[in-house]
Parts: C-alpha cells; structure tokens; sequence
C-alpha cells in the first residue's frame, strides 16, 4: 500500500462522513413543520429586491408580518455602507416601541 492509497482512503471518508451528515440534515428538515412565533415580526427589506423575488421575500406564506419596512439598498447593500446606518436607525426604532409596549 503505497503513501497514497492512505490519503485516498482518507480524502473518501471524510467525503462519506460530510455526505452522510448532509442526508440526515435534509431527512430533519423533511420533517420540520414551521410554527406561527409568539412575537411580533418586521420586515426590513432593501426597496430594490433582486429580480423575481416577492415583496415579501417569501415570508406571509409562513407568518404574519406586523410591519413592512423599505429600506435603502438592495438586499446585501442594506448592511452596508452608506445604507447600513439607516437599517440601524429602522432597527433601533423598532427596539424602542418594543420597550415602550
């Protein structure tokens, strides 16, 4: 057995190891049911999406949402400069009427 075949047989259970755990992550989510949270949820969206993607990137099919925000930026650009101080400032706010309530 040359220096090689160990390597080889090494790289193939490490590959075996990986795909394995990917199958069993996938059987869970196969069986995770989503449920409605307790808390209320905003959503902070940049107001230029990425094509074909809904207004609501998805999440009305799963909860309700208490607000809607748009915020500068597209998706990515939302939390980053220059847009990521008006995110701050929308999350800030929201935080503060959460205390006050």
């Amino acid at each position: 057995m040359s220096a090689g075949d160990g390597a080889s047989a090494e790289v193939e259970a490490t590959l075996r190891a990986i795909l394995e755990s990917q199958e069993a992550q996938m059987k869970m989510l196969d069986r995770w049911v989503p449920h409605m949270p307790r808390a209320p949820i905003h959503l902070l969206r940049g107001i230029n999406p990425p094509e074909g993607v809904p207004w609501d990137y998805g999440w009305s099919a799963h909860t309700v949402l208490s607000s809607l925000q748009q915020l500068p930026g597209d998706h990515f650009g939302v939390v980053r400069p220059p847009h990521v101080e008006a995110t701050t400032r929308a999350i800030a706010a929201l935080l503060a009427a959460a205390a006050r309530s």
